[in-house]
C-alpha cells in the first residue's frame, strides 16, 4: 500500500515458527543490490535465496516462512493476508520434504 521508505532484511526460515529456525537464508533483497528503501508502492520484486540444510536434519516435511525485519532493532514487520495479521509476522510460503 506504500513504499517501504527504508531498508529491511528478508528472512527465509525453515521449521516451526515458534522455535529457532532449523535453517535460514536471511539477507537484504537482491543481495543488497536493490534495498527496500528504493522500492515503489505495489512493485513486484523477484529474488532468490539459498539455505543450507543441517547435516542431522531428520526426514520429514518442513514449512518455509518468509517476512521482513528491521536490521537494526530486529523487529519484524507486520504481515497481513486478506485483512488478517499473520501469527509470528511471517508468511507460510510452502513446504519442503527432506528424504535422505
Amino acid at each position: 500500500t506504500a513504499a517501504p521508505g527504508r531498508d529491511f532484511t528478508l528472512f527465509f526460515h525453515l521449521g516451526d515458527p515458534t522455535a529457532p529456525p532449523l535453517a535460514q537464508g536471511d539477507g537484504p533483497p537482491r543481495n543488497g543490490g536493490y534495498p527496500t528503501g528504493y522500492w515503489a508502492a505495489g512493485e513486484l520484486i523477484e529474488d532468490w535465496y539459498e539455505m543450507t540444510l543441517p547435516d542431522g536434519l531428520a526426514d520429514g516435511r518442513y514449512p518455509l516462512w518468509l517476512g521482513f525485519y528491521d536490521p537494526v532493532s530486529g523487529e519484524r514487520l507486520p504481515v497481513w493476508v486478506a485483512g488478517e495479521r499473520q501469527p509470528f509476522d511471517a508468511y507460510a510460503i510452502g513446504y519442503i520434504t527432506v528424504e535422505r
